[in-house]
């Protein structure tokens, strides 16, 4: 047995856990999403029905099962068939396009598809030779070129037993990366187990729970926290869509939520609400304070405002997802801070020769496994990447910050070029890519420049080619398509050229982001 801080682990694998739940609570309600229900007896036995399904369609052990589709209940049981089998899961993000999506895509290596009918369009924009290579699947009725997931459930049937241990890959999660394309992080069995522990430990999680959420289910976010919560302590998951704030209490009202994460600018639009009498009228107890990015006490606010629990967190997919460094409600919560590990893993402040610094120096996170497989395995295709974030035994998150005297992280900003806008992590490398392409564009630097929302929004700054009189408007028609529309930049600016360091005359960053934006042309009022 392996130990999760001071207790055996119940479950080495999600096959362990998933079977232990359907016998152990049986015909309780175990997840909702999108209005789509199931138990956790009907949860196993329909999973086991896909699982034999895929491994009809030659699906093996090691294989790669992806989907890209909204938050729906299939994607929590194409996620535990996939894993019955051997099989690690892929959830691509529901916002890609072009290139972005096909790069994604392509990288998973999945030859099983299965695709959301609202999303057949992106899927169908694929380049000829990728799209051939794939076996889709769709929700619903089948259009020409897909079959029905329907065909998948092979009701009434199961999969031959795959020996799976706790070190297999589970799941493969695409984050934002700090240059370049998004890297898939590739997340072992146990890594959920523990999750789910960490969880308890921080929300003590019973049956007597209802964890609701709007997060995506291609985030980690949604599956460590309503679907281990469910399967692992009896909670009831609920999840939806997307994020409304004007019905955002008024759904945790209706499901009888116990347990929200909102993250980052969730909180502020929620605190930017008028005041009502309806405030209080909940059953929340607890959330998660995930704004370490957003000046002020809004978490502090937004706990005392409606009468909420708030428990800081601080994590990244590479290690398993949230609850890593917390600050739990109690006698432990500091406002403002990360947290401590509480034995969870090491966490350390370091310089550049990854140098332990002492307390208040700015410095970046590393963080550092004591329980056997709660970290990524590595970086899906991608060995030289993971080496480098890897490097001395630390997980090297790339975000800066500072440890005080009693021990807490305080988050300080962010080491790379990658931005955070409203809880999606961007890469401005990756949009320089595309904005570089336009026959007008001779230089472009993007940036993170300060939200009203909280977070940041994306700004370009354009260096035009001699006789060019570019028009932001245009520029983002020329975008569409080729990235997220979450990332294609409010703000536009040209320039007649950047600073640059004399040594590698490169662009300063650091410079360019410290610039007023009082000139800029703004997309959300140019479209108002």
């Amino acid at each position: 047995m392996v130990m999760v801080r001071n207790e055996q682990a119940e479950w080495h694998t999600l096959n362990e856990l998933i079977d232990w739940a359907a016998d152990q609570h049986g015909d309780k309600l175990a997840l909702n999403v999108e209005g789509q229900s199931v138990t956790h007896k009907a949860w196993r036995k329909r999973s086991l029905a896909i699982a034999a399904g895929l491994y009809a369609q030659g699906v093996r052990k090691g294989d790669v099962v992806a989907s890209f589709m909204y938050n729906r209940l299939e994607q929590a049981l194409l996620w535990f068939a996939a894993n019955r089998i051997g099989a690690v899961w892929s959830p691509i993000n529901c916002a890609l396009v072009g290139d972005d999506f096909a790069y994604t895509l392509a990288d998973t290596g999945a030859k099983i598809v299965v695709v959301d009918p609202e999303l057949t369009s992106v899927v169908d924009s694929l380049p000829e030779d990728l799209r051939d290579g794939l076996d889709l699947y769709v929700l619903g009725q089948a259009p020409d070129g897909y079959d029905s997931f329907d065909a998948l459930e092979l009701t009434g049937r199961t999969p031959p037993e795959i020996d799976v241990a706790l070190s297999d890959a589970s799941t493969i999660i695409y984050t934002g990366g700090t240059t370049g394309r998004p890297k898939g992080v590739v997340l072992p069995h146990f890594a959920y187990i523990v999750s789910g522990y960490r969880y308890r430990w921080n929300l003590s999680v019973t049956e007597n729970d209802v964890y609701y959420t709007v997060m995506q289910m291609f985030h980690i976010g949604a599956q460590d926290g309503a679907v281990m919560c469910s399967l692992m302590w009896g909670a009831t998951g609920h999840i939806d869509r997307k994020f409304s704030t004007s019905s955002f209490f008024r759904r945790t009202r209706e499901t009888g939520a116990t347990i929200i994460d909102p993250v980052g600018t969730m909180v502020l639009f929620l605190l930017n609400l008028p005041p009502s009498e309806e405030d209080q009228n909940h059953s929340i107890r607890i959330s998660m304070d995930s704004t370490g990015q957003i000046a002020g006490n809004v978490a502090e606010e937004f706990g005392k405002r409606f009468g909420i629990q708030m428990c800081a967190t601080y994590a990244q997919s590479e290690n398993g997802g949230g609850y890593l460094i917390t600050s739990p409600p109690g006698p432990d919560y500091k406002p403002r801070t990360l947290g401590k590990t509480w034995g969870w893993a090491e966490a350390a402040i370091v310089n550049g020769n990854d140098e332990i610094l002492p307390p208040n120096e700015i410095g970046e996170i590393v963080l550092r496994p004591v329980i056997p497989y709660s970290f990524m395995l590595g970086y899906h295709n991608q060995p030289e990447k993971t080496q480098e974030t890897m490097k001395n035994c630390w997980l090297h998150t790339g975000d800066l910050g500072r440890v005080d005297e009693q021990g807490f992280f305080w988050f300080e900003g962010r080491k790379a070029h990658w931005l955070r806008r409203r809880g999606e992590n961007i890469s401005a490398i990756e949009v320089e890519e595309k904005i570089i392409e336009h026959d007008d564009v001779r230089e472009v630097c993007v940036v993170g420049v300060p939200s009203e929302y909280g977070e940041e929004e994306v700004k370009a700054f354009i260096v035009q080619n001699d006789g060019a009189n570019i028009s932001p408007t245009d520029l983002c028609e020329f975008l569409k398509g080729k990235i997220a529309a979450f990332k294609i930049p409010r703000f536009v600016e040209c320039v007649d050229d950047f600073p640059r360091s004399v040594t590698k005359n490169e662009i300063q960053r650091h410079i360019i982001k410290s610039w007023p934006n009082d000139k800029a042309w703004d997309r959300e009022k140019s479209t108002a």
